[in-house]
């Protein structure tokens, strides 16, 4: 009851007693949330997402990291952006994510199709156990990231891991794969792969 009698208090919702409840993360006020801006969120989301019910999750996801990242706001337009943007972003990683599933499903159909080169396999072992050799060769730090990036984890998960900034995890992505390049182009071995 309290809820819907703060939603048709328009004035409530802009008032500064309002942010206060958002910043204190009352559960009054997680409920009047979910019901202003989920709506429209899903529709955002909807956009670019195929399956309705994926932008559905989606959203629950992003309203579930607001409320436990405990970030202060000081108007409701700061919540509002705040929402947009981690669902702009939860759902191009999403995006993301499907993209390398179906690349992964492409490539072992590829894998099972009879018109294959002989050396498939063999290049493909001798590619990754090139490429795992030049991970080894990484700064520490530079290893780490890129190893969960392997594991598929996007800028900003890796950033919550290692409790770092997700702008420093996307500098050691830059500086691992170009390292990796240059590692592995100037190996003997993939000089050899190149030729053959």
């Amino acid at each position: 009851m309290k809820n819907k009698v703060l939603l048709e208090e328009g004035s409530y919702l802009k008032s500064d007693l309002f942010v206060d409840s958002v910043n204190e993360r009352t559960p009054e006020v997680f409920g009047i949330l979910y019901s202003l801006y989920s709506a429209q969120l899903i529709l955002f989301s909807s956009k670019y997402l195929v399956n309705k019910c994926d932008a559905e999750d989606l959203i629950q996801d992003v309203f579930i990291e607001f409320w436990q990242r405990k970030s202060k706001f000081s108007h409701i337009a700061q919540v509002k952006s705040y929402l947009y943007k981690a669902t702009k972003s939860h759902t191009l990683n999403f995006i993301k994510r499907e993209k390398k599933m179906v690349y992964n499903i492409s490539f072992l159909e590829y894998e099972q199709a009879d018109d294959k080169p002989n050396n498939f396999f063999d290049l493909h072992h001798e590619l990754c156990l090139l490429f795992d050799s030049s991970l080894m060769e990484l700064p520490r730090e530079c290893k780490r990231i890129m190893r969960y990036i392997i594991k598929g984890l996007n800028s900003f998960e890796i950033a919550k891991k290692l409790n770092t900034a997700p702008s420093t995890v996307r500098a050691q992505k830059r500086r691992g794969l170009s390292l990796i390049k240059e590692i592995c182009f100037r190996s003997r071995r993939c000089k050899e792969l190149i030729n053959s």
